[in-house]
């Protein structure tokens, strides 16, 4: 289990406070009042980092942003694990083809129960179907086996529904994850999603609605991996 640094002593709580009055002093916050939203802001993190002597290079500067959404210390060792983490989430975008999904479906396997790194390894055994994709995620799922079952397809569906909801606010939920310290399952950052429905730079959206959305998503993958424990064992 990574831990989150927190300031312990003196030196460490001046720290702290020398982070925050650099945050301060290159208004990396939103502020409403000013139509800021924080895609405005982002890009003053890279003078930031420069400042506090840290490396400055673009997943430096995405670690930051999401460790400042989260009220997070940006430090070396926060940044380091945000980017380990936020790394293998977008090599996991990148690698699940739909066909790995139904794969991992089948198995009844709930994706949402995993860690990161146990989906990339299973990804990384099918790896064939995720290299040169040229057809878009849409046209992937439509070209599925058309046998399969509805409910195991609404759970593949599902997968992708998770996976977009915790990319949006670039990847902030991994940050809530990090900073409550519980482990890296797929379902843990789609949970964490629901926090950032009121961003500057998002449209409100009413509370229930999202988590009425992610209820669905557990539910409908859930019940296709249930689906598919039964037919392993008929």
């Amino acid at each position: 289990m990574r831990q989150i640094s927190r300031p312990s002593s003196f030196k460490n709580r001046f720290a702290k406070d020398r982070i925050f009055k650099r945050l301060s002093d290159f208004a990396t916050v939103p502020d409403a009042r000013y139509g800021d939203s924080f895609a405005n802001v982002r890009a003053k993190f890279g003078d930031l980092l420069l400042s506090l002597g840290l490396p400055s290079e673009p997943d430096d500067i995405r670690a930051a942003a999401i460790l400042s959404r989260n009220e997070m210390d940006v430090n070396v060792l926060n940044i380091t694990a945000v980017k380990d983490w936020d790394s293998q989430f977008r090599r996991l975008v990148d690698s699940l083809h739909p066909q790995i999904t139904a794969h991992l479906i089948m198995e009844g396997k709930n994706p949402l129960d995993m860690p990161l790194s146990d989906i990339q390894t299973f990804v990384d055994t099918l790896e064939f179907y995720g290299d040169n994709i040229e057809h878009s995620l849409e046209e992937n799922i439509m070209g599925l086996d058309r046998n399969l079952d509805k409910k195991i397809r609404s759970a593949i569906i599902g997968v992708y529904k998770a996976l977009n909801l915790i990319g949006r606010h670039d990847g902030a939920a991994i940050g809530a994850v990090l900073r409550s310290a519980k482990s890296p399952t797929l379902g843990n950052f789609l949970d964490a999603s629901l926090n950032y429905k009121n961003s500057f730079d998002v449209k409100v959206s009413d509370g229930w609605e999202l988590w009425a959305v992610r209820d669905s998503i557990r539910d409908n993958i859930e019940r296709g991996c249930e689906l598919a424990r039964l037919m392993l064992t008929t």
